[in-house]
């Protein structure tokens, strides 16, 4: 198994084979200089409280064991994260040039590379829905949960924590 990058998540659902989890995001927008150009920050700016839920199978034997609420460790594949990345941005953004480009030359007018344009884009999210479906079946794109005993529930949520001097 490849290496993998250890996250904390709070199960919010259990079902057959599977948990669904929350992941504890950690935002970094107040530290960066580049908040005004970031999608990131934007996004957190117009959802502030947008968590991410993650199906992560589990074994059959695990069944019962995680309740509502439990904090856990998942492992998500290095690597996978920014793959993914590349192709839910880059593939529709190179279709959508492609088909411009491709009009264009054929048809040698603004409007026929404009509506290439917007064919290709849609080819483009066909293409991330499709390799989406594909990657869904194989077992090392799907977080890990990653169990040890001492770890089982010891996250405290930082609204929960007081410093004292």
């Amino acid at each position: 198994m490849a290496a993998l990058n250890i996250e904390s998540a709070r199960v919010v659902a259990t079902s057959k084979g599977a948990l669904w989890v929350d992941t504890i995001q950690r935002s970094t927008c107040n530290s960066c200089s580049s908040r005004a150009g970031c999608g990131q920050y934007t996004l957190n700016k117009l959802q502030p409280h947008r968590q991410s839920h993650l199906k992560v199978p589990i074994d059959p034997s695990l069944e019962g064991r995680f309740v509502v609420g439990d904090f856990v460790k998942i492992g998500v594949p290095q690597g996978l994260v920014l793959k993914f990345a590349l192709v839910v941005y880059i593939l529709p953004l190179m279709a959508m040039i492609a088909g411009a480009l491709l009009a264009d030359n054929h048809f040698g007018t603004d409007l026929a590379a404009g509506v290439g344009g917007v064919v290709g884009l849609v080819a483009g999210f066909l293409g991330v829905r499709l390799y989406s479906n594909a990657a869904s079946v194989k077992k090392d794109s799907h977080p890990v949960l990653i169990i040890t005993e001492a770890e089982k529930n010891c996250f405290i949520p930082a609204e929960n924590v007081e410093l004292l001097n």
